[in-house]
């Protein structure tokens, strides 16, 4: 039974950055009535423009000076006077602190993790420390199996741990399949890649593949590249590759429109959102087994491909399999689209609602 409530639970995330998913997250969570939110992070590393805020009614974005100092962190959360405070991780100090500060000591403390178990040594020893300050929150938020693994070694119950940590916005990245099935023209045959140009998404990897896989192709797909990042100049000069460079939120759906399968080679990706985007946009997925998301959402042969991490010439083999396999992409495709709803925005505020209220009322947890 669903505890009542007499006024709107008054939550305070304090986030690492802000982003357009998350933002699509706590807009759909401002606009319940029985949650009254503010939004606190740290100044972006990204470009994102001020539509990408707007819907979040009480939003705070510090420099580097003002988040590093903590006076003024500690100023907007207890000025809100929160009934959950929701910290993302445990690499900012100046979080951390929150959770011994006296004047939260009637807030409920949720952790916000994506960290994947990895059998590493700093992690078993995390547990002890820090100790205390998992012992002050009231649950933990995971993004999938992989950290609900983590999260079960640092001491959390099961009933204390829901998976969810982030949603997209699957209103806005839907349209991408819309408009690609009203298309009378067949499948796009073309690639997609997007994410940080860095050698933890595998640049290097992606590009020495797409070169295989068009070697012995006589009518290969081009290969699209969205993002930004150090290893840019390995995208140029490459027959068939497009880079476009970094896109944002809402110009991502166009380009997904337009792209037959979406490809992502990571060396190691905790859980990246992309894959549950291109999901949401009824794209077929190849990812490399380091990308944690893809244990909830991708499905060898049913909507795309898990390949090795670092092995190139099994990325080139599934990219040709697509090819070959383009008429079972649109039903791939749709499949796709049915595994990522659980993330939508929609569903993230409905989990994030229901496990902030029986926090605060302490009550048992399902």
């Amino acid at each position: 039974m669903q505890p009542t409530l007499s006024r709107p639970i008054r939550v305070v995330f304090c986030w690492s950055d802000i982003s357009g998913y998350m933002a699509a997250c706590w807009r759909e969570l401002a606009r319940r009535p029985d949650m009254d939110l503010a939004v606190l992070t740290t100044s972006s590393s990204f470009p994102w423009g001020e539509e990408t805020r707007r819907g979040i009614p009480k939003y705070l974005q510090l420099s580097p000076e003002q988040f590093n100092d903590g006076k003024s962190v500690q100023e907007f959360v207890v000025g809100h006077q929160p009934d959950v405070v929701v910290l993302s991780g445990w690499s900012h100090p100046q979080y951390l602190r929150l959770a011994k500060l006296p004047a939260l000591r009637q807030a409920r403390c949720i952790l916000a993790m994506d960290t994947p178990w990895r059998w590493e040594l700093r992690q078993w020893l995390a547990r002890y420390k820090l100790a205390g300050f998992f012992r002050r929150m009231s649950g933990v938020v995971v993004t999938g199996e992989r950290c609900w693994q983590y999260a079960r070694r640092l001491g959390f119950a099961e009933d204390r741990i829901l998976r969810g940590v982030y949603g997209v916005d699957d209103d806005l990245l839907s349209s991408a399949m819309t408009t690609r099935c009203a298309n009378a023209k067949p499948w796009p045959h073309s690639f997609l890649f997007a994410g940080q140009y860095t050698d933890r998404k595998a640049v290097g990897v992606l590009t020495e593949a797409y070169k295989q896989y068009r070697r012995d192709n006589p009518d290969p797909w081009k290969l699209i590249c969205c993002g930004q990042g150090p290893l840019k100049s390995k995208l140029s000069g490459i027959e068939g590759l497009e880079d476009r460079g970094f896109l944002t939120p809402n110009d991502l759906p166009n380009t997904m429109a337009e792209s037959g399968c979406f490809v992502l080679p990571s060396r190691y990706d905790p859980w990246p959102l992309v894959i549950v985007e291109s999901c949401a946009a009824g794209l077929p997925v190849i990812c490399s087994g380091a990308c944690g998301s893809h244990i909830e959402l991708v499905r060898s042969f049913y909507n795309g491909r898990v390949v090795g991490t670092g092995d190139a010439g099994a990325l080139a083999e599934a990219m040709r399999w697509m090819q070959d396999h383009a008429a079972q992409l649109p039903e791939m495709g749709r499949r796709s689209q049915v595994l990522g709803a659980a993330y939508s925005a929609q569903m993230w505020a409905e989990r994030w609602s229901d496990f902030m209220k029986r926090i605060r009322e302490d009550d048992k947890l399902v």
